[in-house]
């Protein structure tokens, strides 16, 4: 959320308890609403405690409830993402008091401890048996913790229900206890905010998420870990600066290094590795800062999914947010060139965003013209958006490539020379695996299927995906019927693809919603969250934050394939 969208906020909720204003001044006012919107944006020393998408869920309803011409129905979508307000309190508790912090995490009555913890609770009231009708006299706002607390399992079908003064009674109710709760804390807290920033915390999760994106592909080979090769790029001759001489080659890492222009565009086909890629430079940049802090020749990095960002995101929105910065700071550090931007999957953008994006692209390559920016997208996607930027192109790998991929990443010999010989002998198979993520697919299939080898790409993917459903029913205890995972897979395949034409996430309530209703309409005998964690534990859909979708574009265009197949077949 950018400083504006947030004192447009602000002065929505002072318009909202205007009267508490006037009554409460030394809790309902600025500095309060202010510090509310850095606590909720404030990163976690400890990288592993993830608050459901806390940091954006907030700030995301929040704009769509004050900001936006929304409905009842719209409003009533995004109410419980704001009101679920649990992992708000369990972040002050974390700050203001560890240990408390450990006691109710252990606890299975969470929230109701932490409003005790936090002294939202000094009437002494039975949260889960008391009335809201008991409480309204009752000092402290005992009346509005008390409704919130109510709301903590709240899901947006029961708000639709509602009428628009009960809705406002809980939007009210919800924003009296966020406050209040700041207010009673509110001289640790903006000391702490106050601080000069501190990015170990913030770095160490940046090593983390590589080694969970690294662990997400651990199914495809069946090694613990896989060892990725540099995959080399050359300067694209049609895009970028057309004054160009000898056209720069290399591997991605080594270029941005000597690259002149601050901005470098990095196109390449499916599979090719463009995500690993930007994780890598993030993740190698993250352990260079927490090994010499203080080394100015590496800058701050931020990889960001530009899949995952919502229409009321934008890109310093969600970078400040994943650092920890307020808007001014982060100002600061783009205009001095301390921070480098990867921002990656440009073409996988929800279709009502892409020009948003690419303009806001453009913005912060003009304006802030020593920030490195390194953006991915694929070959077609891409149209000389940012023409001041030179574009490299990955290539496929080379024979070389190939075999240190295969020698790296398969303790097979007999696999690796199956492989080697067919790529050899067999040009179209050849030329189609010279991309890593193919060329891994590849090895599971020529292991697990005793040297057989597809005929085409879709049988590669094909076979790989039915080995990944044999292993998981060799490993799960209870009955499980893989080819309704499949039918539903190619079902979110295909209105995923349908809808957005790429592999953009989706809101958790929305698809899980058409995934239920998809069930009812099959009678499958299984529910939407028992799938989902399937395609999850299989490594085919992923969820980020709180938005799903596959773990890559290739899955997705694969099952999508699949189920228009699949209706061409019966509607003849």
């Amino acid at each position: 959320m950018n400083y504006t969208d947030q004192n447009k906020i602000g002065q929505k909720i002072r318009e909202e308890l205007n009267t508490l204003c006037s009554e409460h001044p030394g809790i309902f006012n600025d500095e309060n609403i202010e510090l509310f919107f850095k606590i909720v944006s404030l990163p976690l020393d400890n990288p592993a405690i993830r608050l459901e998408g806390l940091q954006t869920r907030i700030p995301s309803a929040l704009a769509k409830i004050f900001l936006e011409d929304s409905t009842k129905e719209e409003m009533c979508t995004y109410f419980p993402e704001f009101a679920k307000i649990e992992p708000f309190l369990k972040k002050i508790l974390y700050l203001t008091d560890i240990n408390a912090y450990n006691i109710v995490s252990s606890s299975k009555a969470g929230l109701a401890k932490c409003i005790d913890k936090l002294g939202l609770n000094p009437n002494g009231m039975h949260l889960s048996s008391d009335d809201i009708i008991s409480q309204v006299s009752q000092p402290n706002f005992a009346v509005h913790v008390l409704r919130t607390y109510k709301l903590r399992n709240l899901e947006s079908h029961v708000c639709i229900l509602w009428t628009m003064k009960e809705l406002y009674e809980n939007i009210e109710s919800a924003l009296i206890t966020y406050l209040y709760t700041i207010h009673l804390h509110s001289a640790f807290l903006s000391n702490l905010v106050e601080q000069e920033p501190n990015f170990e915390s913030y770095l160490n999760k940046v090593v983390l998420d590589f080694e969970v994106w690294q662990k997400r592909f651990v199914h495809i080979t069946g090694l613990e870990k896989f060892e990725e090769i540099g995959i080399n790029a050359i300067e694209s001759e049609e895009w970028g600066n057309s004054e160009k001489r000898i056209l720069r080659e290399g591997k991605i890492d080594d270029l941005r290094k000597t690259n002149q222009e601050p901005t470098m565009v990095v196109l390449g086909e499916p599979g090719m590795g463009k995500s690993t890629t930007l994780q890598y430079m993030a993740y190698h940049d993250a352990k260079k800062l927490l090994n010499s802090p203080k080394d100015d020749s590496v800058n701050l990095p931020v990889y960001l999914e530009l899949k995952l960002l919502s229409k009321s995101e934008t890109i310093l929105d969600v970078a400040a947010a994943k650092i920890g910065l307020d808007e001014q700071k982060l100002v600061e550090y783009l205009v001095k060139g301390k921070i480098t931007l990867f921002l990656d999957g440009l073409n996988e953008v929800l279709a009502d965003l892409r020009k948003p994006i690419r303009n806001e692209i453009i913005s912060i390559i003009e304006n802030y013209d020593k920030t490195a920016v390194i953006i991915t997208s694929r070959p077609l996607a891409y149209y000389n958006e940012f023409k001041a930027s030179p574009v490299f192109i990955l290539q496929r790998m080379e024979d070389k490539q190939v075999n240190e991929f295969l020698e790296k990443n398969c303790d097979n010999g007999q696999a690796r020379a199956i492989i080697q010989n067919e790529i050899k002998n067999n040009q179209r198979l050849g030329k189609i695996v010279r991309v890593p993520l193919l060329l891994k697919m590849l090895i599971n299939v020529v292991i697990q299927n005793k040297g057989i080898i597809p005929d085409n790409k879709v049988q590669i993917i094909k076979q790989f995906i039915q080995n990944l459903y044999d292993r998981e029913t060799e490993k799960v205890s209870a009955e499980v019927d893989f080819r309704v995972i499949h039918r539903l897979l190619c079902f979110v395949g295909y209105k995923t693809r349908q809808k957005n034409e790429s592999n953009v996430g989706w809101r958790m309530e929305e698809l899980e919603a058409k995934i239920e209703d998809r069930i009812e309409k099959s009678r499958f005998k299984i529910s939407a969250y028992e799938f989902l964690d399937f395609a999850i534990d299989l490594n085919i859909l992923v969820k980020d934050e709180n938005k799903y979708s596959f773990i890559h574009e290739l899955y997705q265009e694969y099952y999508a394939s699949e189920q228009i197949f699949r209706d061409n077949a019966i509607a003849k």
